[in-house]
Parts: structure tokens; sequence; C-alpha cells
């Protein structure tokens, strides 16, 4: 395993307050957009280098994780609006693709629907 040395929390918010600007520009102006498809991981930026993830489910529907306490999180479903409530830049999702346009699994879609209502331990990191 390699070891990286650790980077000062003020210099990844620098880092971050550069580079998530420039790396909007270009998605917003040069990235083809697409749809998302049941079963495609999603994300939001959120401040400084932290991102939002969930699966889009269907019908405008996301299953993401919420916190509900220090240390515990609820899976649950939501909208686009509800998903990037917490973004840095409104209403942006990133959806996973390819040269064919957006990738999914149904299979993905239903296993993340089924694991609605459960519980489990939060951490920013995980």
């Amino acid at each position: 395993m390699i070891k990286t040395p650790p980077i000062h929390p003020l210099l990844r918010v620098l880092v971050s307050s550069v580079i998530k600007p420039f790396k909007n520009y270009i998605d917003n102006n040069y990235r083809k957009k697409v749809t998302p498809i049941p079963g495609s991981v999603i994300y939001c930026d959120l401040k400084h280098f932290f991102e939002h993830s969930g699966i889009y489910y269907k019908n405008n529907e996301i299953v993401n994780i919420e916190r509900i306490s220090s240390f515990n999180s609820l899976v649950n479903k939501t909208n686009h609006r509800g998903f990037t409530d917490q973004s840095i830049s409104k209403h942006v999702i990133y959806v996973s693709a390819n040269k064919h346009g957006a990738v999914g699994s149904n299979t993905t879609a239903e296993y993340a629907h089924d694991k609605l209502g459960e519980e489990r331990t939060y951490l920013y990191l995980t």
C-alpha cells in the first residue's frame, strides 16, 4: 500500500475552491448532457471537496442516504431538488456515463430501492 502525506485542511479548501469552479465551467459548457437511467450512479458537489451520491431509481426518484444524527443515516427516496438541496451548484446532478450515454442497471436500481428505510452508521468518508 502506498501512503500519501496528509494534506493540510486549508490547502484542501483552497484547491477545492479553485478546481470545482473550473470543473463546473467545463461540465456546463463542453460536456454532453445525459439523462439518468434506472441504476445510474449520480452525484452533486457539496462544500469544499465533499460530494453527495445516490442511485437513480425511476420516475425522477433518487435513492440516497440522508444523515439523521451525528452517526446515523437513513436510506430514503427523494427527487432531484431534495437530492441537491445542500449542493453548492444548485440542482446540478452529474450522471455516470460513457460515450454512448448514461449507464445504469435495473438490478442496481431495485437493490437500492429494496434498502429504503434501513438505518446505517453515517461517516463522512464512507
